[in-house]
């Protein structure tokens, strides 16, 4: 067992990266696939935490609706790309603790069947927030990647393909990453174990 989600002392996101490395040194015919979440915690729909709430059995999270209020009683205020002050019925405020938590639950669903997928094969997902990294066999990576994007669609995210990334050492998989989702950028990573 291990969370999906991870959250970092601001001195900390070297833990994941070295840990990534190592497994790269064991597994060099793995990849990764950095992702990003466009504008995230201020797109996600606000039924999809609610959805998760009312799916997880016994109704065991219960308590944390009335923490809710603040972000479900008003719609955030936000500034759109003229700069021009709006407000939005999708998302949360930014640096408000219950739209962190919201937005987390609104993705948890789709990371654990993403982790799972890629678990099969001895690969995983982890995520900080709207930034994650999945690692496993290139093509099952890019096949759940795709399957990610679409459901993350579902509750009104979108993954920003200009600030994602492959990682690999082989050239075919870096070459296969360009054929099944055009304008990923594969970079080439060399395993500390390489002669």
């Amino acid at each position: 067992f291990g969370p999906t989600q991870l959250a970092f002392h601001k001195n900390g996101p070297h833990i994941l990266t070295t840990g990534m490395q190592m497994l790269l040194d064991e597994r060099d015919d793995f990849v990764f696939l950095k992702t990003d979440l466009v504008n995230a915690h201020n797109c996600f729909e606000r039924r999809a935490p609610l959805d998760w709430l009312r799916g997880f059995e016994g109704g065991r999270f219960a308590f944390l609706l009335p923490f809710f209020r603040s972000m479900y009683a008003s719609h955030p205020r936000l500034y759109d790309r003229m700069g021009v002050l709006c407000t939005s019925k999708t998302g949360g405020a930014q640096g408000c603790r219950t739209t962190v938590l919201c937005f987390c639950l609104a993705i948890k669903s789709a990371l654990e069947r993403a982790d799972a997928a890629l678990a099969a094969e001895g690969g995983c997902i982890r995520a900080s927030h709207d930034d994650s990294v999945m690692c496993g066999p290139p093509e099952l990576v890019l096949r759940t990647f795709l399957t990610l994007a679409t459901e993350l669609r579902a509750v009104g995210l979108q993954i920003g393909i200009p600030k994602c990334a492959l990682l690999a050492i082989d050239d075919g998989a870096r070459a296969a990453a360009g054929t099944a989702v055009p304008a990923l950028r594969a970079e080439e990573v060399v395993s500390r174990n390489a002669a």
